[in-house]
């Protein structure tokens, strides 16, 4: 297992400019072979710790040149939101019938060296431009998703307004 120091970069930390670090950022899915580092660091810096995702999964790095700067773990909605099921107000029967559409930011980590003002949106911007069209190439469905930074307690800005998820199937 690598050190602490070398798991979030491959590079000697370097000093960009903020809008530089900005430009350059790309967010990916991992490759397999870096979920290993993906898990040590969510285990090690994230608050929850890793406890395996479950379920339909996506799992994305945000990256600056070969630097790891961010974290996010996506998948499948929880069966049972409050604060979501109510804002969405599908009857129950269109709930179940209609669940899959929905997925949730299950776990989104700024890693140490990646505190840089804006960088957080930035990441997220870019997750969400990316996130339908790939959970429909791995899982063979589109999406809509939620980005629940409080474990179900606030939803916070849906991908569609309302009265286009009522009509969603």
């Amino acid at each position: 297992m690598p050190k602490k120091a070398d798991m979030a970069g491959d590079v000697p930390r370097t000093h960009h400019r903020t809008t530089d670090l900005l430009r350059c950022l790309c967010v990916r899915p991992i490759r397999a072979e870096e979920r290993p580092r993906w898990e040590a660091l969510v285990d090690q810096y994230h608050y929850l710790g890793l406890r395996s995702l479950f379920g339909k999964t996506l799992r994305y790095v945000a990256v600056c040149d070969t630097r790891w700067l961010a974290l996010l773990g996506c998948q499948a909605a929880a069966l049972k939101c409050a604060a979501r099921d109510a804002w969405i107000g599908w009857p129950r029967v269109l709930h179940y019938q209609r669940l899959h559409l929905v997925a949730n930011n299950a776990r989104f980590l700024i890693l140490p060296e990646g505190h840089v003002p804006n960088l957080a949106s930035r990441v997220l911007a870019l997750n969400l431009r990316r996130l339908s069209g790939a959970w429909q190439r791995i899982h063979a469905h589109p999406l809509l998703a939620e980005r629940n930074l409080r474990r179900c307690h606030a939803l916070h800005r849906p991908l569609l307004p309302r009265r286009q998820l009522a009509g969603a199937g």
